[in-house]
């Protein structure tokens, strides 16, 4: 499928599914770029599993968990556990010397396209509404990491058409009430988005390689303009189930005003909500939403034609910012989601 000289978009493989709510171990979309020996730049749109599973890793215990019928392959009980703890990376962390995400964060960084995301708000009562974070825009890119890990190609999780076993996380950062749409109100952390075409858009995805803690400044919400155009509403608790991946889930659900005589009625008491640690990873969580009409990637990347030059860097900020010459949309599988709702904690210091 050409797109005008030196422009390529080819798909490969048809196995990836959108959805409208993408929980920690299914699949979604990251894109990063890629420099080809001649020294041209390509984007890289990869459906790949949400959770790291670190290049490191090898197998051990490869007993499978149990599934229903119909809710594809078995994960092993140690994927999934590494998935469990590595689908959020926290942006305090990515500084720290010798971290999980020392590799990732050198070669490994990524955005990732979705048009929303959920969060629960956890009240004072222990009770949990569901909201949906979104913008007007049809896009939004949180920023991540990826891996891929070839210590699996021999196992049942990785198909003989794959070449890896593929995982990303999402970095979020503390909501400390002090930019505009922080959403401190709704969780203490928040995912942490960038601009695209900005400044920040190219340094984070550069793929040449390497670490300077400069970059972090990427990851600055201070001034991140994105967190401006941010809208939100409540959604119905189905969300917290992942087999309910419809459009229905991200449609506002209009709450009932209290009537007068509920404000005397006796309140149930209920147990205080637990705090949240890096090690707590069960309960409700972030989970991303991505539209199942494909074609907002597929319109995205094709748009970049428009700034595509030799030099995908050139001179940044002035206003005609270089982008990749090829684009490129590869399939490495996907499965059904597996765990329902994770908490946004992350273990990352293993």
């Amino acid at each position: 499928m050409n797109h005008g000289d030196n422009f390529i978009l080819s798909v490969q493989g048809a196995g990836f599914n959108g959805s409208y709510n993408i929980p920690p171990t299914s699949t979604g979309v990251i894109i990063y770029v890629n420099r080809d020996n001649d020294n041209t730049y390509e984007y890289v749109a990869e459906p790949l599993r949400f959770g790291v599973l670190p290049e490191w890793a090898k197998p051990k215990d490869l007993l499978p968990v149990k599934k229903g019928s119909g809710l594809g392959a078995s994960y092993s009980r140690e994927v999934q556990a590494q998935q469990a703890k590595l689908f959020n990376c926290r942006r305090e962390t990515l500084s720290q010397p010798k971290s999980v995400w020392t590799q990732p964060r050198a070669h490994k960084r990524c955005v990732v396209p979705i048009t929303g995301y959920f969060e629960w708000l956890t009240t004072k009562s222990g009770e949990k509404t569901p909201y949906y974070v979104h913008s007007d825009k049809p896009l939004l890119f949180l920023a991540g990491l990826y891996a891929h890990n070839t210590n699996y190609n021999k196992t049942d999780l990785v198909s003989h058409s794959q070449e890896y076993f593929s995982s990303f996380s999402i970095v979020t950062g503390p909501a400390t009430g002090e930019d505009k749409n922080d959403l401190k109100w709704l969780h203490s952390r928040k995912p942490i988005f960038i601009k695209e075409f900005s400044k920040e858009w190219y340094l984070w995805l550069d793929p040449k390689g390497g670490w300077d803690d400069s970059l972090l400044e990427c990851l600055n919400t201070d001034t991140n303009p994105v967190y401006e155009e941010l809208k939100w509403h409540i959604v119905s608790n189905t969300v917290g189930n992942p087999k309910n991946h419809s459009q229905e889930v991200i449609k506002e659900v209009k709450v009932k005003q209290k009537s007068i005589s509920s404000f005397f009625s006796p309140k149930k008491r209920t147990a205080a909500p637990k705090e949240e640690s890096e090690g707590n990873v069960k309960g409700e969580g972030v989970k991303k939403e991505e539209k199942k009409d494909t074609m907002n990637i597929m319109n995205f990347v094709s748009n970049t034609k428009s700034r595509r030059t030799d030099n995908m860097y050139g001179e940044l900020g002035d206003g005609s910012l270089p982008i990749a010459k090829r684009v490129k949309l590869e399939h490495q599988g996907s499965e059904t989601a597996f765990r329902e709702d994770l908490d946004d904690a992350d273990e990352e210091d293993v």
